[in-house]
């Protein structure tokens, strides 16, 4: 049992080595604002006939940048919501660039994972196993560089998984709240749906249901606080 735990932590730990190797030019880069900033004055985003096409990636990491040094959230991209993009902001601000956002998130989504997985399987060994699967996943691998919202919103909804299965409603509907607003809450609705029946025959309490949904509230609207 521990020889294959320690088996499944080298590959674990090779694997992420391996994505830091490869992707070095990422993560050890500069934010250049001026660039960013030409990128997006001459992108489809400001001139829709534009050949210069800026993708998602590209346009959260300038308006995490301008949302980190005081930018208005409602005058550029304001259909998505502002949490990933003030956290990718956050990553330039003090790690010098935002694709160890991504790093980070996808990381802290695994080990949530993990936690999650170990506590429904009830074993250690094969939640390392499954982690070590979803991890080396291409879909997975390709998030750790990326400044998009996907990692970010998979980590959210893990933890209110996971805080749920815990009987811990009020960060449960915290972290509810924090996933429903890092993208469009087109997922919100199923996953709110699930909750409400998890609560409802775990507890049958209207006051715990509502006591979770107060907390989500709270948590959306926070980040909306300019």
């Amino acid at each position: 049992m521990r020889f294959l735990s320690k088996i499944l932590g080298v590959i674990l730990v090779l694997h992420v080595s391996l994505i830091l190797y490869t992707n070095h030019s990422f993560f050890f880069s500069k934010f250049d604002e001026v660039y960013w900033k030409d990128k997006y004055e001459h992108s489809q985003w400001k001139l829709p006939l534009s050949v210069r096409t800026l993708g998602d990636d590209g346009l959260y990491l300038y308006e995490g940048y301008r949302l980190i040094h005081g930018g208005d959230p409602t005058l550029l991209n304001a259909e998505v919501p502002p949490l990933g993009k003030y956290l990718i902001g956050a990553s330039i601000l003090t790690l010098g660039n935002g694709h160890w956002y991504g790093f980070l998130t996808t990381t802290l989504a695994l080990l949530t994972f993990f936690f999650l997985s170990k506590f429904l399987l009830g074993n250690g060994l094969l939640a390392l196993a499954v982690t070590t699967l979803v991890a080396a996943d291409p879909l997975i691998t390709s998030q750790f560089p990326l400044t998009m919202l996907d990692s970010l919103q998979l980590l959210f909804l893990l933890v209110t998984f996971t805080l749920l299965l815990r009987g811990r409603l009020v960060l449960a509907g915290l972290a509810f709240g924090l996933f429903s607003e890092t993208k469009f809450p087109i997922l919100g609705l199923p996953v709110a749906i699930l909750a409400c029946l998890f609560l409802w025959r775990t507890t049958r309490s209207v006051k715990k249901l509502l006591l979770f949904f107060t907390a989500t509230t709270f948590a959306y609207l926070l980040t909306y606080t300019y």
